[in-house]
C-alpha cells in the first residue's frame, strides 16, 4: 500500500532551499568582519588562526598620511597572503577627498611573499589627509 506524501509547510526541496538561505543570512548579518580593532594579526596570522585579532576576512590595515600635494601616487604596503593580488580598499580620511586608484597609468598593485610585502597604490583627491585603509 503506497502512501500520499503530505506537506506540512513547506516542501522538502524548498526546505532545504530556506534553510540554504537561512543560513546565508546569518553569516552575512552581521558575522562577517574585519576585527573590532585597527590592528594586524599579531606574527602575520591568518584570519581565524591563534595569532590573528578577532577579523575573519583576510585583510590589512594600514594608516598614513598622503603626500603633500592631491592627486599623487603613493604606495601602501600590505601582507595579505597567498600569495595574491589584493582585490579591492576601503578608506577612511579625516577630512572631505577621496582615495582612489586607476588602472590606466598608475603603478600596477604588487602581491606579499615571504620576502616582502606587497604594495597597492592610490591617490587622494586632498592634500595631506590623515588615512585608514583596508586591503582585502
Amino acid at each position: 500500500m503506497s502512501r500520499t506524501q503530505r506537506f506540512v509547510g513547506i516542501p522538502p526541496s524548498l526546505n532545504a532551499t530556506n534553510k540554504f538561505i537561512e543560513n546565508i543570512t546569518k553569516v552575512l548579518n552581521g558575522n562577517i568582519n574585519f576585527g573590532t580593532t585597527f590592528t594586524n594579526p599579531v606574527g602575520g596570522g591568518s584570519p581565524g588562526s591563534a595569532t590573528s585579532n578577532d577579523a575573519n576576512i583576510e585583510c590589512w590595515k594600514a594608516t598614513g598620511t598622503t603626500p603633500g600635494a592631491a592627486n599623487t601616487e603613493f604606495a601602501v604596503a600590505h601582507n595579505i597572503g597567498g600569495p595574491r593580488l589584493p582585490l579591492f580598499f576601503f578608506y577612511f580620511l579625516d577630512r572631505a577627498g577621496q582615495l582612489y586608484s586607476m588602472y590606466a597609468g598608475m603603478t600596477p598593485w604588487t602581491a606579499a611573499t615571504n620576502a616582502a610585502m606587497g604594495d597597492i597604490y592610490l591617490k587622494c583627491t586632498v592634500a595631506s589627509a590623515n588615512y585608514w585603509v583596508i586591503v582585502v
